[in-house]
């Protein structure tokens, strides 16, 4: 039994394959089409969509609460900011006030002790001062020796504390320490010197105190004194105008 010979497959010519290429970028241009229209409906889609959610009533409600928050939260802490620093500037003047009128204390009680001790001495050494008592000779040399301590290192730490203070809490501070030096020079230059010339004479005699150039000496030294004094009110007057001036600005 003769088989049959089997057909040899043909071979596709030069004008199939061009149309079978044809075919093929025919199908990759309508894909490629497909998906730059599917990429399109979506990216409008999702403009769309956001474009209704933005504009929905609940939307711009949250924007606005959020909105508002993040302003009221800086306007309150600017406000806060604000408020914190006006009172620490109030607080700065309460305490230089407060500076100011222990100072004042300081100067007056200073000034007073001085003037207090100083004038003490002067009436021991009057004639009209405990004419007939016998203890007088003993409470003279107590005031004498409590004049000398009172300017002794207390009086020195007094006096710098207080010219320090002068000269950085105030404003008019060269007025104040131009009157503050004046009061030290008359003492230490002028007051102390004439008590203890008062003392070495009273000391060589005791029935010293009624001789006229005696007592004049003595008068001369408490018109010193009374200097002082004016002196004082004058420092007093000019640290009340500033203090004044603190509580107006506060």
């Amino acid at each position: 039994m003769t088989q049959t010979p089997t057909p040899e497959p043909t071979r596709p010519n030069s004008e199939s394959i061009k149309a079978l290429i044809a075919d093929a970028v025919n199908d990759l241009q309508r894909d490629q089409l497909k998906v730059e229209l599917l990429e399109e409906i979506r990216s409008k889609k999702e403009k769309t969509t956001f474009s209704t959610f933005a504009s929905h009533p609940a939307f711009l409600l949250i924007i606005g609460f959020i909105s508002s928050g993040i302003v009221g939260s800086f306007i309150t802490s600017q406000w806060q900011k604000d408020e914190w620093n006006r009172q620490q500037a109030r607080l700065v003047h309460i305490r230089r006030i407060e500076q100011k009128e222990k100072l004042m204390d300081e100067l007056v009680q200073s000034i007073a002790d001085s003037n207090a001790t100083e004038e003490d001495v002067l009436n021991a050494f009057s004639d009209e001062w405990r004419p007939r008592d016998p203890r007088r000779g003993k409470i003279t040399e107590e005031r004498l020796e409590a004049w000398q301590q009172q300017g002794g290192r207390t009086w020195r730490i007094a006096v710098d504390m207080i010219r320090s203070k002068l000269n950085f809490y105030f404003t008019r501070k060269d007025e104040l320490l131009t009157i503050f030096n004046r009061i030290l020079d008359r003492r230490d230059n002028n007051i102390v010197p004439a008590i203890y010339e008062l003392k070495a004479d009273y000391e060589k005699d005791k029935d010293i105190e009624g001789v006229p150039a005696f007592m004049a000496r003595n008068e001369h030294v408490r018109s010193m004194i009374e200097e002082t004094r004016k002196d004082l009110q004058q420092m007093i007057a000019i640290i009340l105008r500033e203090i004044q001036s603190e509580i107006e600005s506060t």
